[in-house]
């Protein structure tokens, strides 16, 4: 048995690059040792904190074939990334503990190999995990406190999200959405939200944005440009704007280390998250330095965040750094929402579907008349400790005054 110490998110192979905290999985996980003078081994992974569980995409190997060290045995998907496991010896795989499709546990037996020849002490001592001091400790039932009927319908939801098997619950195989981090939710949802919701204009973005995808397509951009603006750009544009008037909702709240009071970070760089629907379920990637963008560059990156998306190739690098969230929920249905404060963070942007509707002319002298606009409504939540409701209605109006004037952007390219 073997810990995999060696893979990273972009499943480059060379010996020595170790696996990234977001995969600390320990997936080789049992190993027949077959050597002289050292005995038969069948351990488990090392338990690690951050990932309890990762499906296998596919096996790159089967029992009966011969593996070298550092050779691929098989693609696995955490809530995260997918990366590629290694192995960390040679010799002859035995038995496969998992299908293709189906959930590895860490702790528990994931491939048998046989291992011919001699093998370092020091590398079966690491393959094997110690034991654990606290076993004793829960051998022995504890009395559990009593809760009240809320709080254990609250526990109840936290361990169906940790993938806890309860009784009755069936086990449930395949890609699964980023329930798999319950703790990060948990902690977002005791953030003391609240909502404020705008209807906005889009009617000046649609004609703009229609004549620069007409500019686009005849320029003749090679592959690697954007061919075709959506309306993202402008919004996640229009919001880092607004962070230069109110950087307030571009902090984060941090807990003193020494009095546990908790404190106020600005941050100057505008990294903005984007929510993202994958086959593998809710992502959000991250636009690094947003107010260093232009309109394209912004559309280029957000090209690159979604095919990685799609692929389930998605770095750590590319989901960390987050100061604030946009949610284009609209793209899929939906005019309003509520959305959950990220964690870190102390706003988050819900867009809602566009729709036509019958409005009153602005055009002095024509008020009287009805002509056709474009609407979105704009959803913002805001950690209340930080932000109050005159702070984000202002900061709300600035974003809605640059997309319904979206040319004022043309006064702030960097």
């Amino acid at each position: 048995m073997a810990s995999v110490q060696r893979s990273n998110p972009t499943c480059d192979q060379r010996p020595g690059i170790p696996l990234s905290d977001l995969f600390h999985l320990s997936a080789l996980s049992s190993f027949a040792v077959n050597s002289p003078g050292i005995p038969r081994v069948k351990a488990t992974p090392r338990n690690q904190a951050s990932i309890v569980e990762c499906e296998i995409i596919q096996w790159f190997v089967e029992p009966g074939a011969r593996v070298e060290e550092f050779s691929p045995l098989c693609e696995v998907q955490s809530d995260k990334a997918s990366v590629e496991i290694t192995s960390r010896f040679a010799g002859v795989v035995k038995k496969l503990h998992y299908d293709a499709g189906e959930m590895a546990k860490v702790g528990k037996p994931f491939v048998d190999i046989d291992i011919e020849g001699d093998v370092k002490a020091e590398d079966i001592g690491a393959a094997v995990p110690p034991e654990d001091p606290r076993k004793e400790a829960e051998v022995k039932p504890a009395q559990a406190p009593v809760r009240s009927a809320a709080e254990e319908t609250a526990a109840a939801q936290v361990a169906v999200l940790a993938g806890q098997e309860t009784q009755g619950t069936p086990k449930v195989k395949g890609k699964h959405a980023t329930l798999a981090t319950p703790a990060a939710m948990t902690r977002s949802l005791s953030i003391p939200h609240f909502l404020y919701a705008d209807e906005v204009d889009f009617t000046s973005l649609v004609e703009l944005r229609g004549r620069l995808n007409r500019v686009l397509a005849k320029s003749g951009l090679s592959d690697s440009q954007v061919g075709k603006l959506s309306y993202l750009p402008f919004i996640i544009k229009a919001v880092s704007m607004s962070l230069y008037k109110y950087p307030t909702l571009n902090a984060r709240v941090d807990a003193d280390s020494a009095s546990g009071k908790p404190s106020l970070v600005l941050r100057s760089q505008h990294n903005i998250g984007v929510a993202m629907d994958t086959p593998s379920g809710l992502l959000v990637p991250v636009v690094k330095n947003v107010g260093a963008l232009n309109i394209l560059g912004i559309a280029a990156e957000l090209a690159r965040l979604q095919a990685l998306a799609v692929a389930g190739r998605l770095a750590p690098q590319d989901m960390a750094g987050g100061t604030i969230t946009v949610s284009n929920i609209g793209s899929i249905g939906g005019t309003y929402l509520s959305p959950v404060v990220v964690e870190r963070e102390v706003a988050i942007l819900g867009v809602g579907r566009m729709r036509t509707v019958p409005a009153f002319s602005t055009v002095p002298g024509e008020e009287d008349r009805v002509v056709k606009r474009q609407v979105c409504n704009f959803s913002w939540s805001a950690d209340h400790r930080v932000v109050d409701g005159a702070t984000m209605a202002r900061a709300a109006e600035v974003v809605r005054a640059i997309v319904e004037e979206p040319d004022v952007m043309v006064m702030h390219l960097r």
